[in-house]
């Protein structure tokens, strides 16, 4: 287990990347299931008025954008085959991360303190370089174009999560 951590690690820390992580399909479902049940703890922690059920479907619905747009993207590139090792990356390097906040959120005072508030905004914009960064490396492309494809790809799928999870009122 340590050194599938490390793997996830050392892509946070830009020092390898994502074709270094495994791609059998059991492994890419358990890190997928994994990060989600970690993001829906970080929701359960980060929001006061915390509900099951939108925050399920927010994240159904970004991860699914997520995964969507980089095979769409890899497939425009003929890269389609680095798509797991791509996925899984991107979906494992959140988890670390979420659960760096998740454990940080436990000591730091709750979420309206200012410490927890500029942990959650420096690692969102780590995430946005890490994700840029295995864009990078799956796409052979500049790590600019890949932080700015990984900044269009998290405004698109928070803007449709946010979309999913609006109840209508009559």
């Amino acid at each position: 287990m340590k050194p599938l951590v490390l793997v996830f690690w050392n892509i946070c820390l830009l020092r390898r990347g994502p074709e270094q992580v495994p791609t059998a399909a059991w492994f890419v479902a358990s890190v997928v299931l994994a990060n989600l049940l970690m993001s829906l703890l970080l929701s359960l922690r980060m929001d006061p008025d915390f509900q099951a059920l939108p925050a399920l479907t927010y994240l159904l619905v970004n991860m699914s954008v997520i995964a969507s747009v980089t095979w769409f993207a890899l497939n425009l590139k003929d890269f389609q085959k680095r798509f797991p090792a791509t996925v899984t990356a991107m979906f494992g390097c959140d988890l670390v991360m979420s659960l760096g906040l998740v454990i940080f959120s436990g000591f730091s005072g709750g979420l309206d303190h200012p410490l927890t508030l500029g942990a959650v905004a420096l690692t969102g914009i780590w995430s946005l370089a890490v994700t840029g960064f295995i864009l990078h490396r799956a796409m052979e492309f500049s790590m600019t174009a890949g932080i700015l494809m990984a900044i269009a790809i998290a405004l698109f799928s928070v803007t449709l999560g946010q979309a999913a999870t609006v109840i209508p009122t009559t």
